[in-house]
């Protein structure tokens, strides 16, 4: 199953049109190189590289990448939080807010220690002796 995040402005020039990439991270900002580009003249409260949108660990996270003016869902300001799909996001307080909906949200990688588990079959039953 592939992965896609779908992000669609809320307001704004490119209001209700919405954005897909088929990816696991979607970096939101005003810097040339950000998958969502904001304009910095226009939007005051979008730092250059704002939040990140990330697919992991059987679920979809919002990430604050330190922004000056903060990222809000609710209008409650968050560093990093679990979303769901159809969850609305705020760049900065009066900022734009988008719409964030995604699939294929890929499970937690197994621990480095996975591999050496022992399983059933490679470990029999101790034996008792008589």
């Amino acid at each position: 199953m592939s992965s896609s995040i779908t992000v669609t402005p809320l307001s704004g020039f490119d209001r209700n049109k919405p954005k897909t990439f088929e990816t696991t991270s979607v970096m939101l900002g005003s810097d040339a190189g950000s998958d969502v580009r904001f304009d910095p003249t226009w939007d005051k409260t979008v730092s250059g590289s704002h939040a990140r949108i990330v697919l992991e660990n059987g679920g979809c996270w919002l990430i604050d990448a330190n922004s000056r003016d903060g990222s809000l869902i609710g209008g409650e300001k968050v560093e990093r939080r679990e979303i769901s799909s159809g969850t609305v996001i705020e760049l900065g307080k009066g900022g734009p807010k988008l719409r964030v909906e995604f699939s294929g949200v890929p499970d937690s990688a197994p621990s480095p220690d996975a591999a050496f588990a022992p399983t059933a079959a490679a470990d029999p039953a101790p034996q008792t002796r008589l």
